[in-house]
């Protein structure tokens, strides 16, 4: 065959190859999404997924690498198994569906046997994705057979087939990640790369070398079978480099908000990484024959790089600034370290070109296997019961025994001192690392914005209780998740309670800091049942918010995916509640498909309410239609409530009407009234426990909502565009102003739901009309909060002036403008405005707080000191209040009780640097006054 023909041959095999490993990580991307849409997306449920499909990619490795010594038409074999791919591919849809009601049916017979769930689980994801996985295996041993035929190349040939194949698979996950998902859905995606797999096994098997036979491989000498030490040492390798991906993952969640790309872009840069190793691989280490020494150096350079970026103190991570450079730098150099030592290990086991098929599928098996192992030990054991920092210590310290392991065991080209030395030196140098970079993880990043409470590292997420606004606040992997003073999230019971005849089974789903729990509670129902896909949240607010509500015999707790107890469980429910936290989290909008709300459906009873949160913040118009019109699809029965910029969307089964009588009466009762003298924007006047004011956050029902939604397109859980759109709005949030038009024009009069005087609706028009311009002030204080934290207090005052003439019963907007006022100097005029928000709000502890710092710097120290103490009557714990108080009495001369005070304040704040200094300027003080009486 002449020369240029066969080059053409090869060139179309690679590429072929590169193909080939497209379709591959495109599967990898969609069926992980699609499997958590079945089993759920808590942690078990995806390593379950993860680790069965690295199993078969294992399997594969290792069958097609002996069964690839003995075949002489590689290329052909490869064909078929690409074919057979697409075709296994193609039925994996129905696989799934198959899987999905197998899993129900298990899922309801055996409630309560998690055990079970999950061998069912493990069992059904093999049923999917173990036999294409197998396949996807196959394809790097067979091409090893084909294509490496020079002993003196054999890592060159192995770096460049796995260059190649992997640079094929970082593509496909960026495509599948950023552009087939989103505009093509899952089915479509599969099809394509069936279609994919499908044309490359016909192209490649169609060329002349595919159906020329090889020559048979020589047999292999017993001594030339062994390297079950190198064997051994990949596992390890495997172990932590999947080990070190889930520390990544979770890390990650420390640095930058973990949306839809996150993943993707983390799997992406992982995979660049390898292809670069590789490709760096095959240049330098045929020719060396101290390849153990290199195969250790690269185990224990990779500890030490992955130790010290993660030990990387907070504000080094945020001067990077972008993204893409945290990805980089994080991902990139571990990456490269990993790629160099998968062929330079193939070269370690195979001397004999012709027997690369087999080494290189033992080896791509045991590092395979030993990845699973990794990543189920750090995902399930390490970072749940030892925290990322212990686990960070072990993986890196794993990596370098590994490579002292190569060194000592494999390495027959350096004495024994020379090895001890190196030994010794990197081991210093890892423990200098550890101890030298004083960085705690994850403490110093969860706390790096504000004083950091608590916090705990749980199965799939960081807890952390900061205390800020003077007050405590939950984040899970840093998203805020509630406070521990009410919040618009009562609402989310409260509205549905005050509305329903008879209300007796209630279903919340995430469970924030247990403000909606505690209100279900208020009223006469015989069973909550609070779910939340974190097991460790319950146990970890108990201390620091509210819990009394856990304590109530009608509660059951339930660590579980949502989204899967509600597709599964056989219960129904009069209030289906869903408190999910940001749309913009992973799986988030998964809540948000006509496909899930009509499996939501099966689970209310006949006339049960589903409520759900809309953040305007995050949708366009055209994608709150969507929203809207997904959920009208399920219920074309709903109503559209004000909830502050997250409304509130309640759907039935039935037409809905208001009944008077028994909505005055449960607001007649006293808890229920005393918990609703609560105003999302004003003060009394707006308590929501006036039937008025309550009745003025209805926005609009059926027939508002239909002619809003417009035909606009339902969501499907096919098709996961709403993920992708609330991942990009998240950065700016700007979306509630023309929303709120779109809101403006499609308001239903309250008379459809109930009858109602002339002037009594009058009255409700009018606060809904407020309402609606909290939404847009709300829109705009986060406006003016960007501007004060650039310190540009003049434009936000100005802005934050123009939205209380919009609305000035606003009581926030009035606050932050006084706090802007106070930045700016001007005491008199923030004053007049603190002094309107206690007027009207005289338990507001942050305006108290900031009238008497007004009063303090006009010089009026006893109103000062009066509103201080009054502020510290409200909420003791204000260290910066009983500093200022101390500083206010000091001034007054009254040195004794400022002593009192600022002694109070460094036991709430050790490291109050105002108070210490000021302390010791009334200890000084106090000394005179007393030498000046004790002198003659």
């Amino acid at each position: 065959m002449a020369t240029g023909a066969r080059t053409v041959q090869l060139l179309i095999a690679l590429i072929c190859f590169f193909l080939s490993g497209f379709a591959g990580l495109v599967y990898e991307v969609v069926w992980i999404r699609q499997a958590s849409l079945l089993f759920g997306s808590t942690t078990f449920a995806l390593s379950t997924v993860l680790a069965v499909f690295f199993l078969g990619l294992a399997c594969g490795s290792y069958l097609f690498g002996r069964y690839g010594q003995r075949t002489g038409h590689p290329l052909l074999v490869f064909a078929l198994v690409e074919i057979g791919l697409g075709l296994s591919a193609l039925a994996s849809p129905y696989a799934f569906e198959l899987a999905d009601i197998l899993y129900g049916t298990v899922y309801r017979s055996l409630a309560g046997y998690a055990i079970l769930h999950f061998l069912t689980r493990i069992v059904l994801v093999g049923f999917v994705i173990l036999p294409p996985t197998v396949l996807m295996g196959a394809t790097l041993p067979l091409f090893c057979r084909q294509f490496v035929r020079s002993d003196a190349k054999i890592v060159r040939s192995v770096g460049l087939l796995y260059g190649i194949n992997t640079l094929g698979a970082a593509l496909g996950c960026v495509c599948a990640g950023f552009v087939l998902l989103p505009e093509l859905g899952f089915l479509d995606t599969v099809r394509l790369g069936a279609v994919l797999n499908i044309l490359v096994g016909i192209v490649a098997g169609s060329l002349p070398i595919a159906r020329s036979g090889l020559a048979r491989p020589r047999l292999l000498r017993p001594e030339e079978r062994g390297h079950w030490g190198v064997f051994a040492l990949f596992f390890a390798v495997g172990f932590v480099a999947l080990g070190s991906e889930v520390l990544w993952t979770r890390y990650l969640g420390l640095l930058i908000a973990n949306t839809v790309y996150t993943y993707t872009l983390t799997l992406a840069v992982v995979l660049v990484g390898l292809v670069l190793g590789s490709v760096l691989a095959s240049l330098f280490f045929d020719r060396t024959g101290h390849r153990a020494r290199y195969f250790g150096a690269l185990q224990v350079l990779l500890g030490l790089v992955v130790l010290l970026l993660m030990m990387l103190p907070s504000d080094i991570w945020r001067r990077l600034g972008e993204e893409w450079w945290i990805y980089a730098v994080l991902l990139l150099p571990p990456g490269v370290l990993g790629g160099a030592s998968f062929p330079l290990a193939v070269r370690m086991v195979v001397e004999d070109a012709s027997a690369a098929s087999g080494g290189t599928g033992k080896i791509a098996a045991v590092n395979t296997l030993g990845g699973i192992a990794g990543a189920l030990a750090i995902g399930f054991v390490g970072l749940p019961f030892f925290g990322l920092e212990s686990s960070l210590l072990f993986i890196t310290g794993t990596s370098l025994a590994v490579g002292f392991a190569a060194w000592i065991w494999l390495d027959r080209t350096s004495t024994l001192t020379v090895k001890a030395a190196f030994i010794g030196l990197f081991s210093c140098v890892w423990l200098g690392v550890f101890c030298l970079l004083p960085t705690r993880i994850p403490a110093d990043f969860l706390g790096e914005r504000e004083e950091l409470v608590d916090f705990r590292e749980g199965y799939g997420s960081n807890l952390a209780v900061i205390r800020q606004d003077r007050g405590l606040q939950l984040e899970i992997n840093r998203w805020w998740q509630g406070r521990d003073r009410k919040t618009h999230q009562v609402m989310a019971a409260h509205v549905p309670m005050l509305l329903h005849p008879e209300p007796k089974r209630v279903l919340l789903v995430g469970i924030g800091t247990g403000q909606t729990a505690a209100r279900f509670l208020l009223y006469p129902i015989d069973r909550l049942e609070c779910v939340d896909i974190e097991p460790t949240i319950f146990s970890f607010i108990r201390p620091h918010f509210d819990s009394r509500w856990m304590e109530d015999p009608r509660v059951k707790l339930i660590g579980a995916d949502g989204r899967n107890y509600l597709r599964h469980t056989p219960s129904t429910y009069d209030v289906i509640s869903l408190e999910l936290g940001q749309l913009s989290r992973p799986g988030v909008a998964s809540f948000y498909t006509a496909d899930f709300y009509s499996q939501v459906k099966k689970r209310l009873r006949s006339g049960g309410f589903l409520v759900q949160f809309v953040p305007l913040s995050l949708l366009t118009t055209d994608h709150f239609r969507s929203t809207v019109q997904s959920f009208l699809e399920a219920f074309p029965h709903s109503l559209l409530w004000y909830n502050t910029s997250e409304l509130l969307l309640i759907g039935s089964g039935r037409d809905f009407a208001i009944d008077r009588a028994i909505l005055e009466g449960r607001l007649s009762n006293e808890k229920i009234r005393r918990d609703l003298e609560y105003s999302h924007w004003g003060g009394p006047l707006y308590w929501l426990n006036r039937p008025q004011v309550f009745l003025g956050s209805y926005l609009m029902g059926s027939g508002g909502l239909a002619e809003l939604a417009n035909e606009a397109p339902s969501y499907r859980d096919d098709r996961p565009v709403l993920d992708y759109a609330v991942a990009r709005a998240f950065v700016h949030r700007t979306n509630a102003l023309p929303t709120l038009d779109l809101l403006h024009k499609h308001l239903d009069p309250l008379a459809t739901l109930m009858p109602i005087g002339s002037d009594e609706e009058r009255t409700i028009e009018e606060i809904r009309a407020k309402n609606l311009r909290e939404i847009a002030a709300s829109a705009a204080l986060r406006q003016a909060k960007v501007l004060i934290a650039v310190r540009n207090y003049l434009d936000a005052s100005k802005l934050l002036a123009g939205t209380l003439h919009q609305l000035p019963e606003h009581l926030v907007v009035r606050r932050t403008l006084a706090d802007v006022l106070m930045r700016l100097g001007r005491f008199a005029e923030a004053r007049a405005h603190y002094t309107q928000v206690v007027e009207i709000a005289p338990q507001d502890v942050q305006a108290l707080d900031g009238l008497a710092l007004a009063f303090h710097q006009l010089g009026h120290l006893d109103e000062a000191i009066h509103h201080y103490k009054a502020a510290l009557r409200l909420q003791p714990d204000r260290a910066e209040t009983c500093s200022n108080l101390g500083g206010a009495l000091a001034r007054r001369g009254k040195l004794k009780e400022a002593q009192f005070y600022l002694e109070k304040a460094l036991q709430l704040k050790a490291d109050f640097a105002d108070a210490k200094r000021n302390l010791a300027q009334v200890q000084a003080a106090l000394q005179r006054r007393e030498k000046s009486r004790t002198s003659p």
